[in-house]
């Protein structure tokens, strides 16, 4: 007797049934905290920011001819 397969009926409403229950959880999650995105914008200027290299050795004091 041969396995029993997933026809894409099944398989079709399986996949959006678990897209359904993620969707539900991640506005659970979101809604616990509902000023993440004013946060996230806030600080994304600072993040994105980039930083400047740290300055180099003064050259003249490094020489050893020196006029």
């Amino acid at each position: 007797m041969p396995l029993m397969a997933m026809d894409m009926l099944s398989l079709c409403l399986a996949v959006m049934l678990g897209a359904w229950i993620l969707a539900a959880l991640l506005r659970s999650a979101l809604a616990r905290h509902p000023d993440w995105l004013a946060r996230l914008l806030a600080q994304a200027p600072v993040l994105l920011r980039a930083n400047p290299p740290p300055r180099g050795p003064d050259l003249a004091q490094l020489s050893i001819l020196r006029l």
